[in-house]
């Protein structure tokens, strides 16, 4: 009987598994936990990204050969005076190396923080780009993998939102 059923099925339950097992790895953010993301914050300091977290809060992985992440900044910058009044602190987060991390740095808002990681894998990010926002409260207002419509004021009255 079991033999049958894997026989008659067993195709369509590995490629069901693999479609599964593809999503929740790379279709959609892990659940954020700025406890266990550990990052560089300059050469002689390192810690977890809660240590200095403060909400709300943007949290943004990328890196410098993604082309969406790198397509994304002028969008994140041109939405970020709106959002920073509104009370938002940024934080950028890469496993870039230290000179990359520095020209990204050239090109944002000098309230943002631009951080380094050793390994986004080490911070459940496996989609590039990735972004939280974290509300007032602490809770994730959004998780999202690819790109953000910066752009679109319904995106941008979600976040306000978080704020009150």
């Amino acid at each position: 009987m079991v033999t049958r059923f894997i026989k008659n099925y067993g195709i369509a339950l590995l490629v069901a598994v693999g479609i599964a097992w593809y999503y929740f790895r790379y279709k959609r953010a892990a659940d954020f936990e700025a406890p266990a993301i550990p990052v560089i914050f300059s050469a002689d300091r390192s810690g977890m990204l809660s240590d200095s977290l403060q909400l709300p809060a943007i949290v943004h992985f990328y890196a410098s050969w993604c082309g969406p992440c790198m397509a994304e900044l002028p969008l994140m910058t041109s939405a970020g005076p709106r959002l920073s009044e509104a009370g938002y602190h940024w934080y950028l987060v890469t496993d870039d190396n230290a000179a990359m991390t520095d020209a990204v740095t050239q090109v944002v808002p000098t309230d943002w923080h631009v951080w380094r990681t050793s390994s986004l894998k080490d911070c459940s990010v496996y989609t590039l780009p990735t972004t939280y926002a974290i509300g007032k409260d602490g809770s994730t207002v959004i998780a999202a993998t690819g790109r953000c419509e910066w752009q679109d004021n319904g995106f941008i009255e979600t976040l306000l939102q978080a704020t009150h």
